[in-house]
């Protein structure tokens, strides 16, 4: 295994987990996304119509990061 081989396989890894978390965002397609401005919170507050993401998604996004 080369010095860059463990860099390789985690962005390999990476490119792979997000492409199936772009296939799951694709999927919310026609969805209403709804904003708004929480003043007592101080920040911005975004909701999409219908049923909560997978949470398996959490899963892959701290994977991401991790490998990155």
């Amino acid at each position: 295994m080369g010095a860059l081989e463990g860099i390789r396989l985690k962005l390999a890894r990476t490119d792979e987990h997000l492409r199936e978390l772009e296939r799951g965002i694709a999927s919310l397609q026609g969805r209403a996304l709804i904003g708004e401005f929480d003043r007592d919170a101080s920040e911005y507050v975004f909701r999409v119509e219908g049923d909560p993401p997978p949470a398996e998604w959490g899963l892959l996004t701290a994977e991401i990061t991790h490998h990155l």
